[in-house]
């Protein structure tokens, strides 16, 4: 877990935390798309641990809050490659070239019911 003291020093030199949606409003087994200055964000409710990916397939575009979610791999609807939330990797496919094609990810922090996401303050 993260020194609270070093968090806050991150959030002032380089990164801000941005308010995003509301915890009772994501129960677990829900998803919601919200809007950040860079773009969509997919937030996941699984099993009470919540995640922020990016909406779209890294790969064609496919809106991710469409795809099949098992566990922690979510399938795009469209040519059903599989991510994981946690990390953003494609699940089962060793090939070097798909490494492009990582899944965005994002950190998120809960402060009382509220979600926020931890994004990079721009340079």
């Amino acid at each position: 877990m993260e020194n609270t003291e070093d968090f806050a020093e991150k959030t002032v030199s380089s990164f801000e935390l941005v308010r995003v949606y509301s915890l009772p409003e994501l129960p677990p087994g829900s998803r919601k798309v919200v809007h950040i200055d860079t773009g969509n964000v997919l937030l996941l409710n699984i099993d009470g641990e919540i995640f922020a990916i990016s909406s779209l397939c890294p790969h064609a575009g496919g809106h991710l809050k469409y795809g099949y979610l098992e566990g922690y791999t979510i399938e795009c609807p469209l040519h059903y490659w599989p991510f994981d939330v946690r990390d953003g990797t494609l699940v089962g496919m060793n090939q070097a070239s798909l490494f492009e094609y990582q899944l965005d990810i994002y950190p998120v922090q809960l402060q009382g019911d509220q979600i926020y996401l931890k994004l990079a303050r721009p340079s």
